[in-house]
Parts: structure tokens; C-alpha cells; sequence
């Protein structure tokens, strides 16, 4: 998925309203240029990171708003880089066991009227209610007693490692970490932790069971 960063200009006021009203949870901002150049315009502008289907929206509704728009300044698709950096703000403003995720990752659940509370009780880590929605992270979603889902446990000794080389540079790499972590919560039963090791490009996956090993190592 291509991602883009948006120069929003604040001269009309925040832009988060209308953000919520023509990209709802596809976008993520932060209040300053803290990790790249802002463009050399006036007025002052703040990033705003957005999918690419979010990105042609917003154009649309900002064209539509004023002839030659109102808040879009520039745009740029995001570098390997920047994608690092974007992670560290999303896992900052909404942390989860297994790393941060962008607003539009996220998994939401529709209750019945009136029991979003209730259920939100059986939410491992943090979450959201909003009316009749239960808003929560992707592995948290999974971490609901109803589920059964087997989150990692802490660290442990075991001779049943998996590695896999990946570039955490590269988006591409960062969704199969993210999917092999899933697939662990999915179909696991015994317990298994992962390790992060930047140094030499290696998410090392370990597991109590051989069988669980091996079928991850086929899937992964």
C-alpha cells in the first residue's frame, strides 16, 4: 500500500474535522515537522500521512471546497524512512504488544446497542468506544476471551527458533512481520515470544512447540 504525506495548512484552523468528515481513520498527523522538511510555502502547515485511496479523496473534497483548494499545500509518497518514522508516531499515540498500526489497520467491532462497555472489558490493551463500535488495534482484537487468541508470551528458553531476513526499511518486510505475528495469534496454542534484531535484519520468531515452529515456518 502506498502511502503519502500531505502539507496541511492550519491559516483556517485545525484541519482535524475535516479530515474525520472526508478520510475518517484513514489519516495521522502530528503537530509539528519533526522527522522532515516542511515545504517552503506560507501559511504554516502540519503533516498529515494518509493512504493512497484517502489521498485522492481528500483532493477531491479539498477541490470541491475552493477552486484551487483549502487545505492541501503539497503531497509527497513516503520513503522507507519516513515509513519508520510514521510507525514510532502511531505506535506513540495508540501503543500495542505487537508495535504500533495506522488508523486504517486498525479493526473495529460492531455491538449491540449499549454493551460496547462490556465487551471493551475483554480488550487486552488499549481501545476505544465510540456509540455501538469497539475500536481496537489488530492484535488486540484478537486478544478478547470470547476468541481464544494465543498473544505472546514473555521471553523463554527454546530450541525452536524461526528466522526470517527481512528489511525494515522496506514496507513490504514490515506487513510479513506483521502477518507472521498474526498468524502466531491465530494458530498457535503453546506459548511463542518474537525478537526484533535491527542490527542484522532478522525477526526471530521462538516457540514452545516443534509442531507450531514447523507449521510457521511453511506459512511464513
Amino acid at each position: 500500500m502506498d502511502l503519502y504525506v500531505l502539507a496541511l495548512t492550519t491559516e483556517p484552523g485545525q484541519p482535524h474535522a475535516w479530515l474525520d468528515e472526508n478520510a475518517p481513520r484513514q489519516w495521522l498527523t502530528v503537530g509539528v515537522w519533526t522527522f522532515d522538511e516542511p515545504p517552503v510555502v506560507f501559511p504554516p502547515t502540519i503533516p498529515c500521512l494518509v493512504p493512497a485511496s484517502a489521498r485522492d479523496r481528500l483532493h477531491l473534497a479539498d477541490c470541491e471546497d475552493k477552486p484551487f483548494g483549502q487545505w492541501i499545500i503539497t503531497k509527497h509518497k513516503v520513503d522507507r524512512l519516513e515509513l519508520r518514522h510514521w510507525r514510532k508516531v502511531a505506535f506513540t499515540q495508540a501503543p500495542l504488544p505487537c508495535g504500533g498500526v495506522f488508523p486504517w489497520e486498525r479493526v473495529q467491532f460492531r455491538v449491540a446497542n449499549g454493551i460496547a462497555d462490556v465487551a471493551a472489558a475483554f480488550v487486552v490493551g488499549p481501545h476505544e468506544v465510540r456509540g455501538d463500535l469497539l475500536v481496537v488495534g489488530p492484535e488486540d482484537a484478537l486478544k478478547r476471551v470470547v476468541t481464544g487468541v494465543n498473544e505472546p508470551s514473555p521471553p523463554f528458553e527454546t530450541a525452536y527458533r524461526i528466522d526470517l531476513q527481512l528489511d525494515f526499511n522496506r514496507f513490504g518486510d514490515d506487513e510479513r512481520r506483521a502477518a507472521a505475528e498474526l498468524w502466531c495469534c491465530h494458530n498457535t496454542r503453546r506459548r511463542w515470544f518474537r525478537r526484533i534484531l535491527t542490527d542484522i535484519g532478522i525477526a526471530r520468531f521462538e516457540f514452545e512447540d516443534m509442531n507450531e515452529a514447523t507449521m510457521f515456518r511453511m506459512a511464513n
